[in-house]
């Protein structure tokens, strides 16, 4: 399986004898990130590389010392610039759709070996280090005051990526200004525990993804505030809509969440999660330990959130025996309650106020309570929706008068108007031509 002194490559004996030897499951998908044939070619023709052996990235990972000398000699920068990302991202999304027939099976122990499978994948490492480091805090250090701002860098990071041997360092605290004039605590990891949360979180986010309340909207993707503000309006901007809302707000949601609920209920590798929780962080030059919460900063952080918030559409029409959607098509819900969530702020709507604050804001409370947490005195209010109220930090005045059914009515109108005339015309030609023939 070398080179010929002539000139001429054995590229693709060299491969075939590779895969012949490497059929192993954890090594399936090594071979397919490889660059396509025409892009070889035409590297082999600019000059950039000398060998047809330069232009396979990722090989020595298949046979470790057996390789040969020629692919160990690869600088790590050009393997990391050779990647085929179609490719890798299409491997992961197979993966992570095999993971979410498992949740909707609730087969959970095929779940875990998916999310195992993935992890130790080197496609999901290279796209974990790439999603690190290519977004807008990837010149933000950690405590390590390191960076990954070059190919080699990122490919030996992707390398070096594994559970194995694994200890999360401590994030470094920040704080920001928030609109009321107070300051929000940040956690900054290093880049190699944003990597490493990358990693799982590819096999986190298709099980929180199915498992996910319909109506949330926060920190999802395909999803943001104005789809929540839209849902707003078409479940109030109605005749017959609910007039009385529960204006939501957890108090320091990301500060108070349980470590103990997270380790029992969040189904990923306990290990690396704890590691994660109980960290700490570094603020002045002193170490703190961390009892509660997940750092706001984080990249894991917005989705074990949602995960803790998913199930309170079902605490709340399990206290008021409220059915959705029945065989028949048709809803048990006579006190119209809807629940609208982004991130941490959330509204509640009723036909009275009564349902609000007997029924609905204890269940609420009870299903934080299991969680750490507990409801903002400050910022929950139940109101009628002629006063109008703030989601997300957005007021909403006279919903009802600027619905978006009466916008789409008055923007739809002319043209209405225009097609009325036309097909008048088409009517009345037609009507001409059977009186002529």
């Amino acid at each position: 399986m070398r080179v010929s002194d002539d000139g001429e490559s054995k590229c693709f004996a060299v491969m075939a004898e590779i895969a012949a030897q490497c059929r192993t499951r954890k090594r399936a998908d090594f071979r397919r990130v490889f660059c396509h044939k025409k892009l070889v070619s035409k590297l082999l023709s600019s000059g950039k590389v000398e060998d047809m052996f330069n232009c396979i990235p990722v090989l020595n990972f298949m046979i470790g010392g057996n390789a040969p000398e020629t692919i160990l000699s690869l600088k790590s920068g050009d393997k990391w610039q050779l990647i085929n990302w179609n490719k890798v991202i299409r491997i992961v999304k197979s993966l992570q759709a095999r993971i979410v027939k498992a949740v909707k099976a609730q087969k959970w122990n095929r779940v875990r070996d998916l999310q195992r499978l993935l992890t130790n994948s080197t496609c999901a490492k290279l796209l974990a280090v790439r999603k690190v480091t290519e977004n807008k805090g990837k010149r933000t250090v950690g405590i390590d005051k390191e960076i990954w701002d070059s190919a080699e860098k990122k490919y030996n990071a992707a390398e070096n990526l594994s559970n194995k041997g694994y200890k999360a360092l401590a994030v470094r605290r920040i704080k920001i200004p928030k609109s009321n004039g107070k300051l929000r605590p940040l956690g900054i990891p290093t880049m190699r525990d944003r990597a490493m949360q990358a990693l799982h979180l590819l096999g986190l986010d298709p099980v929180s993804e199915t498992l996910a309340d319909t109506t949330s909207y926060g920190f999802r993707p395909y999803r943001s505030c104005a789809d929540a503000m839209n849902k707003c309006h078409k479940m109030l901007a109605k005749k017959v809509s609910p007039t009385w809302i529960l204006e939501g707000d957890i108090k320091g949601c990301f500060d108070n969440i349980s470590h103990e609920w997270l380790l029992e209920n969040i189904p990923m590798n306990k290990r690396v999660l704890k590691q994660w929780l109980k960290s700490g962080y570094l603020e002045k030059q002193q170490l703190f330990p961390t009892k509660d919460g997940t750092p706001q900063g984080s990249v894991i952080s917005p989705t074990l959130a949602n995960m803790v918030l998913d199930g309170m559409v079902s605490a709340i029409d399990t206290a008021l025996n409220i059915k959705r959607m029945h065989r028949d098509g048709s809803n048990k819900n006579p006190h119209k309650i809807h629940l609208i969530r982004y991130a941490d702020d959330f509204v509640v709507t009723a036909s009275n106020k009564e349902v609000l604050e007997e029924k609905v804001k204890p269940a609420i409370v009870e299903f934080l309570a299991k969680r750490g947490l507990e409801l903002s005195k400050e910022k929950t209010f139940i109101t009628q929706i002629d006063q109008g109220f703030d989601f997300w930090a957005k007021p909403l005045e006279n919903i009802r008068a600027n619905s978006i059914s009466d916008q789409a009515r008055r923007t739809l109108r002319p043209f209405y108007r225009k097609y009325r005339r036309l097909f008048t015309k088409i009517g009345q030609l037609k009507q001409l031509n059977y009186c002529i023939f």
